[in-house]
């Protein structure tokens, strides 16, 4: 990993949820999804799941602030130690928006915050191989400013 270095229950969730990201990202899924580690050290991830196809999917934006909410609100309670949330963006460093379509997507970005007040943005960029494999470069971690424990 290059920039800066990162706590432990961090590292966590970000190396135990890259296979199930990428095995979505195999099957051009651009869903984004959460993992909160409580107290104890377990982790849990979320994901959207919709209760019939008539209701309408929530954007990127609305899945990532809805994931924030519920984090926040844990993290408020003393009910978690560390917080992830996963998108598709475009590589840019001067912004990190979600990707809306498959041909924007450059990397996938992991918002990462713990309870010791660490808050950082991991950046993976990734590109198509010849053999149309995905491949991955490694993380980019970045300072953000808190969210989740703020």
């Amino acid at each position: 990993m290059t920039g800066l270095a990162l706590h432990d229950d961090l590292r966590r969730l970000l190396e135990g949820h890259m296979p199930f990201l990428v095995s979505l990202h195999e099957a051009e899924s651009l869903a984004p999804l959460a993992a909160a580690m409580d107290r104890a050290g377990e982790v849990k991830g979320s994901a959207l799941v919709l209760e019939s196809e008539e209701r309408k999917s929530p954007s990127v934006e609305e899945a990532i602030a809805m994931f924030a909410e519920q984090h926040h609100a844990a993290a408020r309670d003393g009910e978690i130690r560390a917080s992830a949330i996963f998108y598709h963006g475009r590589f840019d460093a001067s912004d990190m928006r979600p990707a809306r379509t498959v041909d924007e997507a450059s990397c996938i970005v992991a918002l990462l915050e713990h309870v010791s007040r660490e808050s950082v943005t991991a950046v993976i960029a990734y590109h198509r191989s010849g053999q149309g494999r995905w491949k991955y470069a490694e993380p980019v971690i970045l300072p953000k400013p808190a969210a989740i424990f703020a």
